[in-house]
């Protein structure tokens, strides 16, 4: 089956903030969102992309440091990871960590998957027969980064996804 056919594309938008006042903090959403798994003869495949949106407030004091921890897969209220393994593979075209001065906005895509060096081909993450299973029985499920920002002190705060359903999974 062609990836095209696979893939769930939602645009889905979630905010959030790392400071409670407006204007000063380190704000992110996610974008196209997409997940979806495929059953092969061993073993499973996950694949998928997301974005997120970044912006630093006009008044913060000081520009930012964003850097980027483990993503998870988790069910919509979040709780543990769904899979065996407990973070996804992401490759991304940016490295860590990304600068932001205030008022500055930054759109990152991460892509589900593994690539043997720069430049080359994502190919989908492989998983387990049980994990496509649990993927597609746990309904609705949101992606979970930890995300560090310098002006927060680069304490490591969880970034969620706004729900989604997986695509691939027999109806």
């Amino acid at each position: 089956m062609r990836l095209h056919n696979l893939l769930l594309v939602l645009p889905l938008f979630a905010t959030g903030c790392f400071e409670e006042e407006i204007g000063v903090s380190l704000f992110y959403s996610y974008s196209d969102v997409s997940v979806a798994v495929e059953q092969k003869t061993l073993v499973a495949t996950l694949e998928g992309a997301f974005t997120i949106n970044f912006k630093l407030g006009v008044r913060a004091s000081q520009a930012s440091d964003v850097s980027f921890g483990s993503f998870s897969l988790v069910r919509e209220g979040e709780g543990p990871p769904v899979i065996e393994r407990e973070h996804l593979s992401v490759v991304t075209g940016v490295s860590a960590p990304l600068h932001l001065e205030p008022g500055d906005e930054a759109s990152l895509k991460f892509i589900i998957g593994f690539q043997d060096h720069p430049g080359a081909a994502v190919t989908p993450m492989e998983v387990s027969t049980s994990d496509y299973a649990t993927v597609c029985a746990a309904g609705k499920l949101r992606i979970q980064g930890m995300v560090e920002d310098s002006a927060n002190g680069n304490r490591p705060v969880p970034a969620l996804s706004p729900e989604f359903l997986p695509g691939g999974c027999a109806q």
